[in-house]
Formats: structure tokens, C-alpha cells, sequence
């Protein structure tokens, strides 16, 4: 197996964290068709990639193994899947992350990427359950960037973006080194995921970046043979990458999955995305709520009457789910999906989500 040490195996590892050059740099379709899919072991996920990644079982096996005892309260299966996208081997046309990444940064991706829809429905699994981070973070390569990072234009990386915490990591002679040309990308990062207490590198200190991460090119310092680039993650008016309902207890902070689910069906979907179960729901009748938001409450006034209401990225709070459960749910009788994504919602605003949904008939 190319996971172990030696001067090869180390530059393959280097290939995650520099092969920024490979993004396309374009606007291209959202990423999506997988949230529906049931969550299924490592095993049963990766099964219809064995012809796209014939070694795709032995290293998934291997993964595995290393996961009995998992950090962060990932199941054994989430955490495999997580180390299973950091290793490298050979020929890397057919390793996991490189054919993965390709695929994503395709333009026409739609057919390409069913084969891999249980395995991201399981991988966002578990990188959702994940807590962000709000830092600043790094990538690099061996080549001047500059000419295709202008100040204030916005681009978008369609890949899982591996970067790092720690800058002297890509400083080191194993990754760009000191002397040639070399482009560093400071990163201001929202929503990016600490993997290394599940990367087969743990000492990379790598830090995953979503797939379909929209930025804004802040600025580009030119320092002789050396180029360093700031992007700051922003959030665009739409969503990318498509969100499935996580199963399983948020962290702390954590932005919730896109919540899209038929009335007659919104208990059950509701509860297995984001709330522990219950018998019965605790509030008969939802009162009136004293809280007040009035950006919250002016964004659900202008999608009044509409079947769907989008709320996503607005940094909403628990207290915030009482008016999206009153005026929101309790109130519109017409709703059918909501859609709560990337926002700030715990096991409370989910029950309050919950209880409303199961009254709005």
C-alpha cells in the first residue's frame, strides 16, 4: 500500500494539499442527488466504485480498522469514511480522492458522480457532524497563482480542499519549500472541518474544506519568487453544494443540513436530521413568540404564501426558531419546505421546528 512512509509516498500526500491548480475556476451547476439516499455502512457505500477504484475495498478495509475507537462521536463508519478519503495509492488515476475531486470539478458531473452518491451521502455525514471552524487556514503550490486570483472577484472550489492550520507545514522541503516559484493562499475560513483525528496523517494537521466553497479574493501580496493570496469564504445566495439531513447529534455551532420535507412526512425527516425522537410533541399549541428578529421577520414576510422558505445562511439561533415556527409554519399553511442550512440551530430550535411542522396540516 502508498500510505506508509518514503520519499514517493510523501509527495502523493503533498498532491491533496497543492492540487489547487486543478480547480476550474467557473461558475459550474450545483453538486447534488445524494440527499435522499439512506446512510448506509463504508462498506455498502463504496460498493459502486469498484470499477471506477478497483483497490477502493482494500484500503476501505484498512480505514476501518483504524476507527474502532473514534474521536468526536463519529459512528465507526464515518470516521473510515473520513481516513479512506486521505489515503493515497497507486496509480493515483484510480485513488479515491483524486477521481472524487476530478469529478466534482467537472462540468458535467451529473452522471459521473451517481456512482458516489452513498459514499457522499455518508462522507457529508460525517464532516456535518464535525464542528467549523472559524480561523485562519492555508494551501500552496508550487507555481505563481496570481494572474487567476484577481483582488475582489469571486471564485468557487468545486473539490474537497485539503489546507492546514499550521503554515510551516507547506514551508517544510516536503511540500513548497523556500526558494521558487510558490503561491500561499491565506484562507478566512467559516465552515471547514478539522479531520485530523480522523486523516491517516494525523501529524498534516489538515483541515477539509467543502466541496463547492464560494471565496472573495481579498488581496495578493507579491513577494518576489513568493505570492501569498487572502480569500475570505463568503456565502452565496444559493446553495452549491446540496446538504443531506444528518443523522445523528450536531456539535456545538454546527450549521445544520438543508431541511426539505414533504408536510406529511416533516415529523419523522425532522427529528432523524437534527432532534432525538419523541412520543408525543410537548407543545399543543405553539404560543406567539416574544423574541424578536426583525431581519428574520422581514425575510419570512417577503416569501409569504410560497410553498418553499429559504433561510439559509442568516446565522440563526435556537430563539430564532420560535418565530420560524410561529409565523414561519404555525402560520402558513401552505409550507412545505423549509430550508435552514448553514445556520448556528441545536437540539431546542430543532424541537421547536419539529412541533410546529407536525401542527402545520
Amino acid at each position: 500500500m502508498a500510505v506508509g512512509g518514503g520519499d514517493e509516498t510523501t509527495t502523493q500526500r503533498m498532491l491533496r494539499m497543492t492540487d489547487i491548480i486543478n480547480e476550474p475556476l467557473e461558475f459550474l451547476t450545483p453538486i447534488s442527488g445524494y440527499a435522499k439516499m439512506p446512510l448506509v455502512s463504508l462498506e455498502q457505500a463504496i460498493e459502486p466504485l469498484v470499477s471506477i477504484l478497483p483497490e477502493v475495498q482494500s484500503y476501505a478495509y484498512v480505514a476501518k480498522q483504524r476507527c474502532k475507537k473514534p474521536a468526536d462521536n463519529l459512528t465507526q463508519d464515518e470516521s473510515a469514511s473520513i481516513v479512506l478519503y486521505t489515503m493515497t495509492w497507486e496509480p493515483l488515476e484510480k485513488c479515491l480522492y483524486i477521481v472524487l475531486n476530478q469529478t466534482l470539478r467537472s462540468a458535467n458531473r451529473q452522471q459521473k458522480l451517481k456512482p458516489w452518491h452513498s459514499y457522499l451521502r455518508l462522507f457529508l455525514n460525517a464532516l456535518l457532524r464535525l464542528p467549523p471552524l472559524n480561523e485562519i487556514i492555508y494551501r500552496g503550490v508550487k507555481l505563481n497563482m496570481s494572474d487567476r486570483y484577481v483582488r475582489g472577484e469571486t471564485v468557487v472550489w468545486w473539490g474537497f480542499s485539503s489546507s492546514t492550520s499550521h503554515v510551516e507545514v507547506l514551508q517544510s522541503d516536503l511540500f513548497l519549500g523556500k526558494t521558487g516559484a510558490r503561491t500561499i493562499f491565506t484562507i478566512k475560513c467559516e465552515s471547514a472541518r478539522d479531520i485530523r483525528k480522523h486523516s491517516y496523517f494525523p501529524e498534516e494537521s489538515e483541515v477539509l474544506i467543502f466541496a463547492a466553497t464560494q471565496f472573495e479574493v481579498m488581496s495578493c501580496l507579491d513577494q518576489g519568487d513568493l505570492r501569498i493570496i487572502q480569500l475570505k469564504e463568503t456565502r452565496p445566495p444559493h446553495a452549491l453544494l446540496q446538504l443531506p439531513p444528518v443523522v445523528g447529534p450536531l456539535p456545538q455551532s454546527s450549521p445544520p443540513p438543508a431541511v426539505s420535507v414533504p408536510k406529511e412526512k416533516a415529523s419523522s425527516t425532522t427529528n432523524k436530521a437534527t432532534a432525538p425522537p419523541t412520543a408525543q410533541s410537548s407543545h399543543k399549541l405553539l404560543p406567539k413568540s416574544v423574541y424578536r428578529n426583525a431581519d428574520l421577520e422581514q425575510a419570512i414576510a417577503n416569501q409569504k404564501g410560497k410553498t418553499e422558505l429559504r433561510l439559509s445562511y442568516k446565522s440563526l439561533t435556537d430563539k430564532d426558531m420560535e418565530i420560524v415556527a410561529y409565523y414561519a409554519i404555525q402560520e402558513h399553511k401552505t409550507l412545505t419546505t423549509l430550508n435552514l442550512s448553514w445556520n448556528k440551530i441545536g437540539d431546542a430550535g430543532a424541537q421547536y421546528v419539529s412541533d410546529a411542522l407536525r401542527h402545520n396540516t
